[in-house]
């Protein structure tokens, strides 16, 4: 999955968020500087796939409530417009990677997983 993201994303070795920048900022929505989330989102969820047992699976648990508060925003939200940005591919990404979400992580909230495949269908 992690290079399907990487493809519909146009995620490269140039481009891609770094581990290190990911660990100091688990929460991608408390990132202070404006982001390009075509390439943050999936560099997070891309971070998911490769670490899903590290730090208590906080970047996962906030990946997740990112792609929910995301998914259920309006067209018009400035700052969380990410699903509006991605096309029929990218979006159908995310919702894989939710299911994988659903299916494989440990002690994450399946309430949030739900909210957010419900919003990313």
């Amino acid at each position: 999955m992690s290079l399907d993201i990487k493809s519909a994303f146009n995620l490269t070795d140039e481009n891609i968020i770094s581990d290190d920048f990911i660990q100091d900022n688990n929460d991608l929505m408390w990132i202070k500087k404006d982001i390009d989330l075509l390439v943050y989102i999936p560099s997070y969820m891309n971070w998911c796939l490769q670490h899903k047992e590290r730090n208590g699976n906080l970047v996962c648990d906030y990946t997740i409530n990112a792609l929910a508060e995301h998914g259920r925003a309006k067209e018009n939200s400035e700052n969380l417009n990410f699903k509006y940005l991605c096309n029929k591919t990218q979006r159908g990404m995310v919702y894989n990677f939710l299911v994988w979400c659903k299916n494989t992580l440990k002690d994450c909230n399946e309430v949030q997983i739900e909210r957010a495949l419900k919003h990313w269908q």
